[in-house]
């Protein structure tokens, strides 16, 4: 058991050094502690009905940013952590072939409170508390379901939940159809949608209004940016979705809305993917905004929907909360 642990230990600080590009994370070095749930757990490594804790812990460096990209920032934190465990777990105690990851299909972060995220003087520490539950029968997975909490200098601060899949039974959603942009190649200054600093460039080109209201647009990542491209490709789509989505959401509320980009801070998203992202297809998606409402602070907060596919391909639907920090 001691040795299974600190296998799985030593694979998520090594994944930690490659999956620093959004800015938040491994500022010192990430470790990664089973929770037994029962003596026999604690004793053998066993989980009854497959169902495993773990105490994840980082550290936030100081510089972060205090409005624009704040909230994708934490976003893409939550989501590489929760999906790094989850396909760890999955190879080393659920027995997926090595080959074959389970595939994310639902997934949600919700950004419960956006001062722990900005930026401070000093590293902040992050704990994040992951209970994995493996689906399907000893020896034939079928996925795994995962809930997590995080706490950022001891206030918590966010709340995740996500499904991962067998690679084969991804869920094709019903309904849904691509959208046909028309050619015009234009991209889209950072800040504009809600990035800056020298990470930050944006991954969305050409956005055109084809009905009221309704934005498509490209997503082209800059091959050698470091977030979107890691080492391993399932990883790399998940980044680029939860980035484009954020940079989409912002973009509307800025041009529908009257949203001023620099204070714009994503806060919820929520996601469900027909499978993940395929070869060197184009990748597109459509924003719809919906209504202006307000947060308890009494901001400005715009709910937008992005639908991503790819070719022919439908990939999936996020939902966007973007808030106007004011």
């Amino acid at each position: 058991m001691v040795s299974q642990i600190s296998a799985l230990h030593d694979q998520v600080e090594a994944r930690a050094g490659r999956t620093s590009g959004t800015g938040l994370g491994s500022g010192g070095v990430r470790h990664l502690m089973q929770r037994p749930g029962s003596p026999e757990q604690l004793l053998f490594g066993t989980a009854a009905q497959g169902e495993y804790s773990f105490v994840l812990s980082d550290e936030l460096p100081p510089g972060r940013p205090r409005h624009a990209g704040c909230g994708s920032d934490a976003l893409h934190f939550v989501t590489e952590a929760t999906q790094s465990v989850a396909h760890l777990v999955a190879l080393s105690r659920l027995r997926f072939a090595a080959g074959r990851p389970p595939v994310l299909t639902q997934a949600a972060v919700g950004i419960t409170d956006v001062e722990p995220w900005r930026a401070g003087r000093r590293p902040a520490p992050v704990v994040m508390d992951l209970t994995l539950t493996g689906l399907g029968t000893a020896g034939a997975p079928s996925g795994l379901k995962c809930a997590a909490t995080v706490s950022v200098g001891g206030v918590l601060c966010a709340q995740a939940s996500a499904h991962f899949g067998s690679p084969a039974q991804a869920p094709r959603p019903a309904g849904a159809g691509p959208l046909v942009p028309s050619d015009g190649p234009h991209g889209v200054r950072p800040l504009g949608a809600g990035r800056h600093g020298p990470l930050r460039e944006s991954v969305l080109s050409a956005p055109r209004v084809v009905r009221e209201h309704h934005m498509l647009m490209d997503v082209l990542p800059h091959p050698r940016d470091p977030a979107l491209v890691p080492a391993r490709p399932d990883e790399a789509g998940t980044e680029l979705l939860v980035e484009a989505s954020c940079q989409a959401a912002v973009l509307t509320a800025v041009e529908f809305r009257g949203f001023r980009g620099a204070f714009c801070i994503v806060t919820d998203w929520s996601g469900e993917f027909a499978g993940p992202l395929a070869g060197e297809s184009p990748l597109r998606c459509s924003a719809v905004p919906g209504t202006v409402a307000r947060d308890a602070g009494d901001r400005p907060l715009l709910p937008v929907r992005v639908d991503f596919t790819q070719g022919d391909a439908y990939v999936g639907a996020v939902t966007v909360d973007v808030l106007q920090d004011c």
